[in-house]
């Protein structure tokens, strides 16, 4: 019998099984590396200097950041990372940029316009990025966020990564041959620089901007999502873990159970075998005794 599941049903299992994703998601960080250097390292330096500036414990500061009226993030959609945020979070990558950009040094610009075919800037720093600088990049991750960072920037198309692990000469020449050669890489860096500068604002006017509207207008609740507001079950996402959960313990309880049955079953006949045996095993020794 041919037997299909309906696009409805499907979807719900869908947005059920991307739930229960984003919630064991959301408990691996809070036991990653990123969650550790938040506790011991940035949330320190934020609670020193709360209290220097302002005066208050430490208790304000989580109050405070339950109740932020604007978030100012450096991120940007047309870098990969595409959310769906509340009114209060704003995007503001590139706000330290200056606009137009300031030109390099007088000595790197003359060495530049010299290099008969072009030049390869080399660093091992973190603060060259795709959006800042518009060339195709050869990533080599060592630590933290690199891998991320690289990973996406490759399957942006724009770059090639190399495995630090195994890394020598000629694959190191082979991988700089295909950046310089194929057009593609750069073509793609240089779209997508398009894309993060095309706003109707600069990042800094951006930032200004909704300072200023959360400083007119005082009460921003409207803006902002009231984690007060959620119940628990909710914000954990406890009831689709439980709906899976539960599905999953049914399975599991009935294989547990149909497998005591099947031991059981072999048990006993198992036994009524032996016990078999060992009543013929006594009337062949009385016959024979008989004998």
């Amino acid at each position: 019998m041919d037997y299909h599941l309906d696009a409805s049903s499907l979807i719900c299992l869908f947005k059920m099984v991307a739930a229960i994703n984003s919630a064991m998601q959301t408990v691996v960080y809070y036991i990653t590396e990123e969650k550790l250097l938040e506790s011991l390292v940035y949330r320190p330096a934020q609670v020193r200097l709360f209290k220097k500036f302002f005066g208050y414990p430490a208790e304000k500061l989580d109050e405070l950041r339950a109740r932020f009226s604007v978030i100012l993030i450096i991120s940007h959609f047309s870098m990969g990372r595409v959310r769906a945020n509340v009114p209060n979070i704003i995007e503001v990558a590139g706000v330290h940029l200056s606009e137009p950009p300031e030109p390099c040094g007088a000595e790197l610009q003359k060495y530049l316009d010299e290099a008969e075919h072009g030049a390869i800037y080399f660093s091992m720093g973190q603060d060259i990025l795709m959006k800042y600088l518009p060339e195709n990049m050869l990533g080599l991750p060592l630590f933290f966020d690199q891998f991320n960072n690289i990973h996406r920037v490759q399957l942006a198309g724009m770059a090639k990564v190399l495995d630090p692990n195994d890394l020598n000469a000629d694959t190191l020449i082979e991988t700089i041959n295909e950046l310089l050669e194929n057009p593609s890489y750069a073509e793609r860096a240089k779209a997508m620089a398009l894309s993060f500068r095309d706003r109707p604002m600069s990042p800094l006017d951006t930032a200004l901007w909704w300072t200023e509207y959360a400083l007119r207008n005082r009460d921003t609740s409207h803006m902002r999502l009231n984690v007060e507001e959620i119940p628990l079950m909710r914000y954990y996402r406890l009831d689709s873990i439980l709906t899976f959960g539960v599905r999953l313990g049914c399975v599991c309880a009935s294989l547990i159970f149909l497998g005591w049955r099947l031991y059981q079953k072999n048990r006993n006949r198992h036994r009524r075998l032996q016990e078999r045996e060992r009543v013929l095993a006594q009337i062949q020794l009385r016959m024979s005794d008989n004998e």
